[in-house]
């Protein structure tokens, strides 16, 4: 997890250039995914293929994720929902333990993917080359904060609140097809792997030229399981 800003460092120019443009990206991401919540709730078809996508009650996830990884947290579950047949939205449980911070968080995320292009393979496999998405997670920590009425300044100091992250995500998977025609079992099984970036550490790499390009990239592996 990336350390807050807001804390010291860059000159006050700088630094309010960055809140400025973390807190565009966190509202620009929170609202789509507010537009995909309310088009998963309302099972409206996005087109005119996406009416056969989903079967049961939009409650009811079509898969579940076990995640390593990702910004996320170091183990995170989940689940999914198909609401249309290139896009996907994810909800994870994460938790970071104190070994990889200043304290033990638990971290809660809403992710939106869209895949272009699958490809069907031979023995019932699906290979997706690249998903592009992005998410917006909320870290619990006494470190972090969402309102700042403990703090020593007001909200305008900081701009954003430090415990709510958006970030980008490019995935890559391939699914096994085991259950076709067996209702109530699992029906496949993919592995994942994601690159991510989160909005702080694009914001300072997009500023400061001296920050690689990997060391903004977090990779993550996973395992999907679908209902």
């Amino acid at each position: 997890m990336s350390e807050p800003i807001g804390t010291g460092g860059p000159d006050r120019p700088t630094k309010s250039r960055n809140i400025q443009m973390i807190y565009r990206l966190k509202r620009i991401a929170v609202m789509l995914l507010l537009a995909t919540l309310g088009q998963v709730v309302t099972g409206a078809p996005i087109d005119s293929d996406s009416a056969a996508v989903k079967s049961h009650h939009w409650i009811v996830p079509d898969y579940g994720k076990l995640q390593f990884a990702g910004n996320i947290g170091v183990g995170s579950i989940g689940v999914g929902y198909q609401y249309a047949p290139k896009l996907t939205l994810e909800i994870f449980a994460g938790y970071l333990p104190k070994i990889y911070s200043k304290q033990p968080m638990y971290i809660f995320t809403v992710k939106n993917s869209y895949f272009p292009m699958q490809k069907e393979l031979k023995g019932d496999y699906l290979l997706r080359p690249l998903g592009v998405g992005f998410f917006v997670s909320y870290s619990t920590s006494d470190n972090l904060f969402t309102t700042t009425r403990s703090l020593p300044y007001d909200f305008s100091y900081y701009g954003f609140a430090t415990s709510i992250r958006t970030a980008l995500t490019f995935e890559s998977s391939i699914t096994k097809q085991i259950r076709k025609d067996y209702p109530g079992y699992i029906k496949s099984i993919g592995f994942y792997d994601e690159i991510s970036i989160v909005d702080i550490d694009l914001v300072n790499f997009v500023q400061n030229h001296k920050i690689g390009f990997h060391s903004i990239l977090s990779i993550a592996l996973g395992v999907r399981l679908s209902f």
